[in-house]
């Protein structure tokens, strides 16, 4: 019978507005996500998001002991489950807990310890990771409040800005910063790549602690497999490390709270390079900083011209799509096993998913989840496609002697050569 599925910055928030009333404009590292949907994505010109966030707390994350109270309040702010997580293995931690798909909780270990030899505990959420969350109902202000609550220090976070409209587009930028006619903090010239797809970056700053990376965001999308409705689509990512990363998340904080990330985002541009004027090179390039800026550039960052910041993942999944994925990444090898195993392949196959079962994990029903929810149909929890999965292939729990030794786990005359793992 086939069974069916069913459907440590320390700071609080009284340091922050005083610290804030000290910094010039040109001084501010900040931007962000909201969490409010508009009716159409595909006529915007710009947006800003949070990207990449990794915040370190002191002490061991101990969701299994008596302390795991003091982190529920975070974990219910990342809007995931606490129970439900899959233990996976990371470099230097001690343990790692994987939860939701992507939202990677790392902690203990002897080389992880802070500058007084306390256990810190690690909450990274990378550029996917930060789309899941906002899919999930995340509000960033709730999550910022619970970093702050258990004094999490930012080690990185990244903050683009989505240029959709060709304000500056590729080849005028080339020419100004093939021509030295900016001002930054970075010494080296931008590391510069092309690609054969037409995808093309510019890195000011690679290993600093403030780092600029400007990129074709179309091509970098179709090269990872999705077909993509912008034409245009530029991204000015500024990424913030250590003590920058500090400062550009206590502004973030305040841009959220006061809703006017859009306007901060600018700001960030405008503090980590100024674009000139002219056409040609300065003969005195030492005096370059009195230099009036490029009216583009001007225009670009200005103030008055407000961004309505819009939710990443809904504006991401209306532009871009993941092509064929079935037939790209499983056709070929289901051929060539078609081909080496012909008659027993059902067999084989069945038997492979079966054996798998138990190794299917909640990041794995995440991320079909996700996929699931593209696609217009019903979510499905771990226990039930664990046995959908079981009512269905259990019939292949056993090999035949065929089968087994087309897997080389007999010899012909019936001997065991090899231990099934």
């Amino acid at each position: 019978m086939t069974t069916k599925l069913n459907a440590n910055m320390g700071f609080n928030t009284s340091k922050l507005n005083e610290k804030s009333m000290s910094v010039s404009c040109s001084d501010l590292f900040l931007t962000g996500v909201s969490n409010t949907p508009v009716s159409n994505y595909n006529n915007i010109d710009f947006n800003v998001c949070i990207d990449y966030l990794k915040i370190r707390f002191n002490g061991l994350f101990d969701i299994k002991g008596s302390d795991n109270i003091k982190w529920l309040p975070l974990l219910n702010a990342l809007k995931v489950k606490y129970d439900e997580y899959d233990e996976v293995k990371t470099s230097c931690y001690k343990d790692s807990y994987l939860y939701d798909a992507n939202v990677y909780i790392m902690t203990g270990g002897n080389f992880t310890k802070n500058g007084v030899g306390e256990d810190t505990t690690i909450l990274e959420l990378k550029g996917q990771a930060c789309r899941e969350f906002e899919a999930r109902g995340g509000n960033w202000i709730e999550l910022f409040d619970e970093i702050i609550k258990l004094n999490g220090t930012c080690k990185r976070i990244d903050l683009p800005i989505d240029d959709f409209g060709n304000h500056i587009s590729i080849n005028q930028l080339q020419d100004k910063i093939y021509k030295n006619l900016y001002c930054a903090d970075w010494k080296k010239d931008p590391e510069v790549i092309h690609s054969d797809n037409g995808g093309w970056s510019m890195t000011f700053g690679k290993y600093s602690n403030k780092t600029l990376c400007i990129y074709n965001k179309v091509a970098e999308r179709i090269d990872r497999g999705y077909a993509v409705t912008k034409n245009d689509w530029i991204r000015w990512e500024s990424r913030f490390k250590d003590e920058a990363g500090e400062t550009a998340f206590s502004f973030v904080y305040q841009g959220l709270v006061n809703n006017k990330l859009d306007q901060v985002v600018k700001q960030l541009l405008a503090g980590l390079i100024d674009i000139k004027k002219g056409d040609k090179p300065y003969k005195d390039m030492h005096n370059l900083s009195l230099v009036d800026s490029w009216d583009l550039w001007k225009k670009f960052v200005d103030l008055d011209n407000r961004i309505k910041i819009r939710n990443q993942y809904k504006l991401e999944a209306t532009m871009i799509k993941k092509v064929n994925w079935i037939s790209r990444s499983a056709t070929k090898n289901r051929i060539l096993m078609e081909l080496y195993t012909q008659q027993n392949f059902d067999e084989i196959q069945g038997h492979f998913i079966y054996d798998h079962i138990s190794k299917l994990g909640y990041a794995d029903i995440c991320n079909l989840n996700y996929a699931l929810d593209v696609a217009g149909r019903n979510r499905i929890d771990l226990d039930n496609a664990r046995r959908y999965l079981f009512d269905n292939y259990n019939k292949y729990k056993n090999l035949s002697l065929d089968s087994m030794k087309l897997l080389g786990l007999i010899s012909d005359n019936g001997e065991i050569l090899e231990e099934k793992k």
